[in-house]
Order: C-alpha cells, then sequence, then structure tokens
C-alpha cells in the first residue's frame, strides 16, 4: 500500500494477490521501469521469490503468455464475488492501511484469498456527472475482495446457504472497512441490499433509471438488480426466486 499512489501516477495496473502481482503500464520504458519496481524487487528476491520485469509489444502479447495461458473456464461450478472499491485514505495513513490488513486476514481465517486489482481510473481527467461510473472509483487506487463457488449440481442446499452467508458477511466487512466505497455491479455480492447507491450512486441511478423508463417503458428487459429492478421481483418474479432465498441468509 506504501507504493500504490507512485505505482498509480506512473500508470502501473493490475491484479495482486498474497504472493503474486502482474503490473503493467503503458507509460515508462524498461529502465524507468525497473527502478520503479526495485525495492518491490528487492523485497520478493529477498524472500526467495522470482521477479520477471519485461516489455511487450501489445497488451495482446502479455495477455497470450499470462493470461490465456493460465485461464479457467470454470465448468460446473457457480461462482460468486464480492468486491469493493476503497478510498485513498485507507492507504495514507497507519491506521488505514492496518484496518485494511485487518480485514483481509479476516478473509484468509474465513478460507477465501483476498485479491488486489490496482485498476481504478485516479490518474485520468473526468468531469463529474459525464458518466454512470460511482464517485467512488476516482477517489481509489484498489479494488479489493473475494470470491467462493460450490458445485453447480453438487453442492446441497445447507452448504450454499453457508456460502451465501459467508460472501454477505465479508462484504459487510468490506463496506464497514469503507463506507464510502462503492462496488463494481459485475463483480459485487448479488446480496448487496443497498445495490443501487453501492453500484451506481443514487444520483447516477436516478438519471439511468429516466433513461431505462424512455426507452423501456414496459419493462421489457431485466436482470438481477440492474437498472429498473424493484427488491419485491425477489420474491414475486419465478426467474429469481432462486436467488432471491439467499438474500437475507446473514440475518
Amino acid at each position: 500500500m506504501n507504493r500504490s499512489a507512485a505505482w498509480a501516477e506512473e500508470g502501473w495496473g493490475g491484479p495482486m494477490d498474497a504472493s503474486t502481482l502482474a503490473l503493467l503500464t503503458p507509460t515508462l520504458d524498461l529502465d524507468v521501469a525497473n527502478r520503479s519496481m526495485e525495492p518491490v524487487a528487492a523485497y520478493v528476491t529477498a524472500q526467495g521469490g522470482t521477479v520477471v520485469l519485461e516489455r511487450h509489444p501489445s497488451f495482446y502479447s502479455f495477455y497470450t503468455k499470462y493470461v490465456a495461458a493460465s485461464s479457467s473456464t470454470g465448468a460446473g461450478t457457480a461462482t460468486f464475488a464480492t468486491f469493493r472499491v476503497l478510498p485513498k485514505r485507507l492507504h495514507r495513513s497507519e491506521e488505514g492501511r492496518a484496518a485494511v490488513a485487518s480485514t483481509f486476514q479476516a478473509m484468509m481465517a474465513a478460507g477465501l484469498k483476498p485479491y488486489v486489482f490496482q485498476t481504478a481510473p485516479s490518474s485520468y481527467a473526468h468531469t463529474p456527472g459525464s458518466n454512470a461510473v460511482h464517485p467512488a472509483w476516482r477517489d481509489s487506487y484498489w479494488l479489493v475482495g473475494t470470491s467462493l463457488s460450490w458445485e453447480s449440481n453438487g453442492a446441497g442446499l445447507e452448504e450454499r446457504v453457508r456460502a451465501a452467508a459467508l460472501l454477505q458477511e465479508v462484504s459487510g466487512n468490506l463496506t464497514a472497512l469503507a463506507p464510502e466505497g462503492s462496488m463494481y455491479p459485475n463483480e459485487a455480492d448479488p446480496w448487496t441490499e443497498d445495490w443501487r447507491r453501492e453500484f451506481w450512486g443514487e444520483e447516477n441511478y436516478e438519471k439511468l433509471l429516466q433513461i431505462k423508463r424512455k426507452y423501456d417503458p414496459d419493462g421489457l428487459l431485466s436482470c438481477w438488480k440492474c437498472v429498473g429492478f424493484e427488491d419485491k421481483e425477489m420474491e414475486t418474479d419465478p426467474a429469481y426466486r432462486c436467488m432471491g432465498a439467499f438474500q437475507r441468509t446473514s440475518t
């Protein structure tokens, strides 16, 4: 966390977990990139780890070498994630960094793997209110969270209830860590309660809802906790009852 602000300024971005990181930048040449990563590389080497710093002609070159080679289709499992945008203030003090570490430790104690994505657009100019991105993204370096899964056909009801409850517990811990943060809808806890505010922000959501009603006045297009979704549908719409059954497993 000590380097997150500098990395953002230098254009570094990518995923991290407790033992690995894969960061890219389009703005630095190889010599400057080496100097930027020197403190981290020295630490990793001292721990017996491996450091690879190399130039790629394109993102696709990196993707085919590292991402595609290790990807999995995840067939046969139902995977659920919960990720939260953390405010920059947590990086700027010992107390903030300790709180993040404590939250990660709680995840690991529960058998979950914390993930960090240094992908927030913190260094890009923007006009407030010009798009539907939650404003919290502009005050962040990190998107953090975890995921869990169960076998699509092999998991019993009790296992699914436990998993859903655990995910909601982790979501609550992340919200307590960063109440002014937000959630990325595509990787958010599907049972998030205050989802309109968490996904888009209340002001953005009202604008999006107006657009939805203008172009889809009859509600032909619908999905779980998308713009225009009503919470009552979790109980009244057969398409959503399955997911809705787990909505309050933690209470």
